[in-house]
């Protein structure tokens, strides 16, 4: 029989998790390999997610899905905060700074 292991959550490892489980969920619904939250900085994975959540509400012809600059990148996360608008999220995205690659905490 298996002993439990003690588990101590820190900040560090909680943080570490949480980008581990989203990558791991992103990659298992969208069947891609990421491994670093901040592979997704050019937002097309997120339009893919809203496109699952509510088909043909994000209009994917727009997505930019092979985007390798910046400005690529801030176009994709415009498309998502508009389709964010036609729902009704409540949802201000830090464009300037999430297309760098650097991800608030609470996006």
């Amino acid at each position: 029989m298996a002993m439990p292991i003690n588990v101590t959550s820190t900040s560090n490892n909680m943080d570490t998790l949480s980008r581990n489980e989203l990558i791991g969920f992103i990659n298992d619904s969208l069947q891609l390999s990421y491994t670093k939250v901040e592979q997704m900085c050019t937002g097309a994975a997120y339009c893919q997610m809203i496109h699952i959540l509510w088909p043909g509400k994000m209009p994917l012809k727009k997505v930019k899905f092979n985007a390798k600059l910046e400005h690529a990148y801030i176009d994709n996360w415009k498309v998502l905060q508009d389709c964010f608008k036609r729902l009704h999220i409540e949802k201000d995205i830090p464009i300037q700074k999430t297309s760098k690659g650097s991800f608030p905490r609470q996006l």
